[in-house]
């Protein structure tokens, strides 16, 4: 007989062949043990199941089932023996007894003789304390249990140190694996238990875990054109003579989460080309003063210069200064935006919550 399910939960001790399970299949009159001879798991990645198909054999009686019978008739005899006024019971010193079922008494034991042979009674009057549960011809044992044979048998279906010899893990490595293969190739790349998602020069991924879905989630995106733009909201006084960082506390959009309006630094995330703009704007800047402003690296105490242009104002009032430049930068490299200005007396850098004013950009183009 074979039994095929997906809801056979075993725990952690996997069905191997050898075993002995019951089954019980009403529609079909089966209500009895059986001996596995085969056991198959087929394991779907695809719908997520595993399933056991299972080659029966009709278990047959041990006889250490006949054997419990013979002890529940014991018993019942046990019970007999206590009127001792009943038919055919006698009282000797382990003699031949009387027949047609006579009952024979070896020390405080009742029993047929015709149940066991002389050499086992012998046995018992030398050792009268022997129970008959565990004296059986040549073997000791409760007969509740199989015999020796059936246990050597079991035994060789397992590793020698008594562990299953096959695991759970062993069946999955097996059928588990994925097919990978390019969606414009003809054959397959490899079957394997793991699929490794490796980031290229253009490319992120996002990978988390969905316990509620019972899967994994990967979102694979382009970085090219990603970046980030950080501007100057409230008003910054710039001392004369001096370089000073541009505190650009306002967002207006971080795809990588590049950019920190409470450090006002940009830290680059992807190795690549970038677009690099920025501007600022002076209010009631002095006539002839020059401004300045730089996109710089910064590390430790360090810093390069990536950029630096100079303007200088012709007249009085409004003065601005705006970038752009195309560079290689590299993944974790922290960048700034400082400004300068030489009127002599500290000016207004201008920000106004207005995003084209004073700003700073990184854009990645490839």
């Amino acid at each position: 007989m074979k039994v095929r399910s997906e809801v056979i939960d075993y725990g952690t001790s996997p069905i191997l062949a050898g075993d002995k399970i019951h089954v019980t299949i009403p529609n079909e009159n089966v209500d009895s043990d059986y001996r596995i001879i085969s056991t198959e798991y087929r394991a779907s990645g695809r719908d997520q199941t595993l399933e056991v198909e299972l080659e029966l054999a009709k278990e047959p009686q041990l006889l250490a089932d006949f054997i419990y019978g013979f002890r529940k008739a014991i018993q019942k005899l046990d019970k007999y023996k206590a009127s001792s006024s009943a038919g055919g019971v006698s009282s000797g010193g382990g003699g031949g007894g009387g027949g047609g079922g006579g009952m024979v008494q070896h020390a405080n034991e009742w029993h047929d003789p015709d149940m066991a042979t002389a050499e086992e009674l012998a046995t018992h009057e030398a050792d009268p304390n022997i129970h008959h549960n565990e004296v059986h011809a040549n073997e000791a044992h409760d007969p509740d249990m199989a015999l020796q044979s059936d246990f050597a048998s079991h035994k060789d279906r397992h590793k020698a140190d008594g562990a299953d010899a096959f695991t759970v893990a062993d069946l999955l490595d097996a059928v588990a694996r994925i097919k990978v293969r390019k969606n414009s190739g003809a054959s397959n790349v490899g079957v394997r238990r793991r699929l490794n998602l490796i980031e290229g020069s253009s490319i992120a991924l996002t990978i988390a875990d969905d316990p509620t879905d019972e899967e994994i989630d990967a979102v694979i995106a382009s970085i090219c054109g990603t970046g980030a733009k950080g501007y100057l909201v409230t008003n910054q006084n710039i001392a004369t003579g001096t370089w000073t960082k541009v505190a650009l506390d306002g967002e207006i959009f971080d795809d990588l989460g590049e950019f920190n309006p409470s450090t006002y630094r940009f830290t680059i995330q992807n190795t690549g080309r970038y677009l690099l703009s920025a501007a600022i704007l002076f209010y009631e800047m002095t006539d002839q003063a020059s401004i300045e402003l730089a996109i710089r690296r910064v590390w430790d105490s360090n810093y390069a210069e990536i950029i630096n242009p100079v303007g200088r104002m012709s007249g009085s009032g409004w003065c601005g200064l705006n970038m752009s430049t195309v560079t290689q930068l590299q993944a974790n490299w922290v960048l700034e935006l400082w400004a300068y200005q030489s009127s002599g007396a500290t000016k207004l850098l201008r920000g106004d919550n207005i995003e084209g004013r004073t700003f700073m950009s990184v854009i990645r183009l490839k």
